[in-house]
């Protein structure tokens, strides 16, 4: 044990190999390290940073999970090499955050260790593991055992079961609300949510704001509240559900929506009822949603504040360091500005001669479609230049897509649902003086002019779909359109509910798409679109979170990764540095 080390911290029992690794693999790397002439706490550091970044390494013949990793690091006799000062760097405070976020092993002492040497790196690490979220976790239990070894933890211990406590209160509310809409299906969830949307989140004035800006609210804070609760469908919902055939999705827009619709005499209020119940669960997913961003995240992540607790029980925020405020404020400002700025480019690239004058589909949409080619050029400028994307990505099926046909086909389908739903809608609202009332003549439009759906949500096969939408993918190589690459381009953008659901409910590890990354939901053969979501969406962040958040693993992923690396070493090596590509120390572990 290092001489900084203060009491020796107890060695778990041995585990056994974990995923064919010997759980003194970690101890091994320190020896060699060492061995190798390397300075003892260098060798700590390199060992600490093999463990974060996801050693030991699979094999063809083990691939150890996260769990595998957790049991064989906190298993290691190398632990007793390590004392506070190494805890305390930040690869140690990072590893004993995913300590505290696990609780496959526990190594007994090392709490009470770390309370008694380093109480600051303890509270950093408790924070950073949201244990607010796992207030049933035994690392917790451990933490109030040693929180009078000294009075930082202590007071995190205390700030933390306050913040159990709020948080416990806010999920009760939430249940409350779930209870009374806990049987619709994730289908009649979204029929509320659109009669929701087009009351409250869309304007009903051409200059208007809608209703929740109007009240200081914010429309984004209800979208994410919408698809938290589209999320809490997919993981209740029964799977039959979730494959929308047509006699149960006639039985479902019967109930919620012909009765606003089309009216007749005699007809319950059981929508009225549902809307009422719908919004309130809203508005506590919101309150929740808020209560986890502004006290939770803040309390584990931002260090420029920290909690009090005013008469033992009230957490209360203080700003402890302006400068950092300042800083995430501003570069708050240069994000909202970068649109701008590849829209700006995008305008230039459009003004260059071959472009300029080049007729972009029908003569009576030929504005529109120049307006969203520009802006998927924009997107397509920011992909390349910044995260490396090429001309092709694979979707979900394995398919190759053309990534500015794809961008195209997503700002057409904006375009098309701005135009065609909510301009008549606000200008029905704005006119009338009653959303409803618009809602009502727009849908009964649509029907009169060639059955066209204009309902608050709308839906068609696939292969429909894909019919209406072919034209979308007009080249000079294709000048009619490639039926295949709007299938595939479609499949890219489409939000699959029942592999969702299927994850969900099996509480498999993984990220879900959110409504506006993903805007065509697959409901078994249907595929569902709310125009307020696909009318409004950001389809820049769209296709960026479809890449490199939803679709990280996809084999193109690591050819954008060099060229990311490559145009990055360019614009160093212009200012006059010397760039080494893939450069990997000495002695690092591979």
């Amino acid at each position: 044990m290092p001489d900084d080390a203060g009491d020796p911290i107890a060695q778990p029992a041995r585990l056994g190999a974990s995923a064919g690794h010997s759980p003194d693999y970690f101890d091994r790397l320190y020896r060699r390290l060492v061995g190798e002439g390397g300075e003892p706490h260098d060798a700590r550091r390199v060992v600490l940073e093999a463990y974060l970044d996801g050693k030991p390494s699979a094999t063809q013949r083990h691939k150890p999970t996260r769990a595998d990793r957790d049991r064989c690091f906190w298993s290691s006799a190398f632990l007793g090499q390590c004392g506070s000062g190494d805890w305390s760097t930040e690869p140690g405070i990072l590893a004993l955050t995913r300590y505290l976020s696990q609780s496959e092993v526990l190594v007994d002492g090392l709490v009470a260790y770390l309370a008694r040497s380093t109480p600051k790196a303890l509270v950093v690490a408790m924070r950073r593991a949201r244990l607010v979220r796992s207030p049933g976790s035994p690392q917790v239990d451990a933490l109030r055992a040693a929180r009078k070894l000294d009075p930082l933890v202590d007071e995190a211990c205390r700030i933390h079961d306050v913040l159990v406590g709020a948080h416990r209160e806010r999920e009760v509310e939430l249940a409350r609300w779930q209870g009374p809409l806990e049987n619709l299906s994730a289908f009649e969830l979204l029929l509320l949510a659109s009669l929701y949307a087009y009351e409250r989140l869309v304007p009903h004035k051409m200059t208007g704001q809608p209703a929740v800006a109007e009240g200081g609210g914010r429309v984004d804070t209800h979208w994410d509240a919408i698809n938290d609760l589209l999320i809490w469908k997919l993981k209740t919902t029964p799977r039959a559900t979730l494959r929308l055939a047509d006699e149960a999705m006639g039985r479902s827009l019967k109930r919620y929506l012909s009765p606003l619709l089309f009216p007749a005499p005699g007809q319950s209020l059981e929508l009225l009822t549902q809307l009422d119940a719908f919004a309130r669960l809203v508005a506590a997913q919101i309150e929740l949603n808020e209560f986890l961003s502004r006290s939770v995240d803040a309390y584990c992540f931002d260090d420029s504040v920290r909690f009090v607790l005013v008469d033992d029980y009230q957490p209360h925020l203080e700003e402890i360091d302006t400068a950092a405020s300042t800083k995430w404020f501003r570069d708050g400002k240069k994000l909202e500005r970068l649109p701008g700025y590849w829209l700006h480019r995008a305008f230039y690239e459009f003004a260059a001669p071959d472009l300029a004058f080049v007729r972009i589909g029908r003569p009576e949409n030929e504005s529109e479609n120049t307006l969203a080619y520009i802006r998927a050029l924009a997107t397509r400028f920011r992909l390349r230049e910044v995260y490396g994307v090429g001309d092709l990505v694979t979707n979900a099926t394995g398919e190759s897509a053309n990534m500015f046909q794809a961008l195209l086909y997503l700002e057409l389908t904006a375009r098309f649902f701005m135009l065609d739903f909510i301009v008549p809608f606000v200008e029905g609202a704005e006119q009338s003086g009653d959303w409803v009332v618009s809602l009502r003549r727009l849908a009964l439009g649509g029907l009169l002019n060639g059955e066209q759906n204009r309902f608050p949500l709308t839906w068609s096969s696939r292969s429909a779909k894909i019919d209406r939408t072919t034209g979308w993918t007009v080249t000079s190589e294709q000048p009619t359109g490639s039926a295949r690459m709007a299938a595939a381009i479609l499949d890219f953008w489409t939000y699959d509910m029942l592999s969702e659901a299927d994850r969900l409910q099996r509480d498999e590890p993984g990220l879900a798409p959110r409504l506006i990354e993903r805007p065509y939901l697959k409901f078994g053969p249907q595929l569902v679109q709310l125009p307020w979501v696909a009318g409004y969406q950001d389809n820049d962040m769209a296709a960026i979170n479809n890449l490199r958040r939803l679709a990280a693993r996809r084999g193109e992923a690591a050819a954008e990764t060099r060229r990311i690396d490559g145009h990055l070493a360019k614009l160093l090596h212009r200012r006059g540095f010397s760039v080494v590509l893939n450069w990997m120390a000495a002695g690092r572990p591979a």
